[in-house]
């Protein structure tokens, strides 16, 4: 998912030229705070049963005017996706959240690791059902995020 600042003909490559430091400050600026923004939606929008998810998300500057924002958890896409009956989930990823969630084996016998055993093995067999948040949050974002950008141009052609 990208944003880029359109202008027709050569507008933009001759503002950049005249005034590039103008340029850069401002564009880095409204990308920036757009991704600060996206991040803090996508935080808002994760499924949380203790925030592990949502902690995850983070914004990358990988240069002027130029941002990233990614979920770190490696179980994030298949959260947003879900998942097709294939590999093993990591159970101890499973005990955290049985931990978490204050869940009990309903057999006396059963300890947690058995139940995390019992949850993967569903998973690995069923899959799991997508809970979007970062496509959500894009979606609900990415004008205010191409107004901020645009406005930054218009102030740079203005200054």
């Amino acid at each position: 998912m990208r944003i880029t600042v359109n202008t027709s003909g050569n507008s933009l490559a001759d503002l950049i030229r005249r005034k590039p430091e103008e340029f850069r400050r401002q564009t880095d600026r409204a990308a920036g705070r757009g991704a600060l923004e996206l991040a803090r939606a996508v935080r808002e929008k994760a499924p949380k049963a203790d925030s592990t998810l949502a902690n995850t998300v983070q914004v990358q500057k990988l240069g002027v005017g130029y941002r990233r924002v990614i979920v770190g958890a490696a179980y994030g896409r298949p959260v947003e996706e879900g998942a097709d009956p294939s590999g093993f989930p990591p159970e101890r990823a499973i005990e955290d959240w049985i931990q978490v969630r204050g869940i009990e084996p309903h057999d006396p016998e059963m300890t947690r690791e058995d139940l995390a055993y019992v949850i993967a093995r569903s998973i690995f067999q069923e899959g799991t059902e997508p809970q979007p948040f970062f496509a959500p949050a894009w979606e609900e974002n990415k004008d205010r995020i191409q107004r901020r950008l645009d406005g930054a141009v218009e102030r740079v052609m203005q200054a």
